[in-house]
């Protein structure tokens, strides 16, 4: 039974993503995509629709989706309960 991922690569300017497809005895890439993120200051829209124009490049169905960020744009806290 093979699955499908969904790898995004968000960073200041634009946005990459991959689609694997994985099983017991390969994993293929079946697709990839590139969109730029246009800088244009205090556009809340910029992300969504870079993030719309990846997906409609892309055949995905029910993916693992796996999300990387850019350092400068993330918190990482940890938290000892």
């Amino acid at each position: 039974m093979s699955r499908q991922i969904l790898s995004i690569d968000i960073r200041n300017t634009a946005i990459a993503a991959v689609v694997l497809s994985t099983g017991l005895k390969n994993n293929t890439i079946e697709a990839c995509a590139h969109a730029l993120i246009p800088v244009v200051a205090e556009d809340k829209e910029a992300l969504p629709a870079a993030i719309q124009s990846l997906l409609e490049q892309l055949p995905v169905e029910r993916p693992n989706v796996v999300v990387s960020l850019p350092p400068d744009q993330t918190i990482c806290r940890t938290v000892a309960v």
